[in-house]
């Protein structure tokens, strides 16, 4: 079973995630409410995907991207941005911290449950 992270600050956006990825049938799935308790969760666990924001109190999405990828672990499992941010600019900080790939909120679940799979099945 694939373990899933999501790290976000918005609890709104928590529960549609949360809902769109247990109808998919992912049901192993950790919450993080910012970058600083996303990177505790990394080192307290193994997960094969992460979800994050970008715009979070305490620590923000590129930099626990950046910190994540130090880890031996977390040095090829992927790691999609979800983030009101779309800018070319954005998204090439988000492929220079590490990220695999970038979801505009709000998402359509169809499309978030594909690149999921796909992450997840490569």
């Amino acid at each position: 079973m694939s373990k899933i992270l999501i790290v976000e600050d918005s609890q709104v956006f928590i529960d549609l995630l949360l809902y769109a990825i247990n109808d998919a049938g992912y049901t192993d799935i950790t919450i993080a409410k910012d970058g600083k308790e996303g990177l505790r969760k990394v080192q307290q666990q193994k997960f094969n995907l992460i979800l994050s924001d970008i715009h979070m109190p305490k620590m923000d999405g590129l930099t626990m991207i950046k910190e994540i990828r130090n880890f031996d672990h977390y040095k090829k499992i992927p790691i999609l941005v979800l983030s009101t941010e779309f800018s070319v600019e954005y998204k090439e900080k988000g492929k220079i911290a590490g990220a695999n790939g970038w979801i505009s909120k709000p998402f359509i679940p169809a499309q978030l449950i594909k690149a999921i799979g796909l992450c997840l099945n490569r």
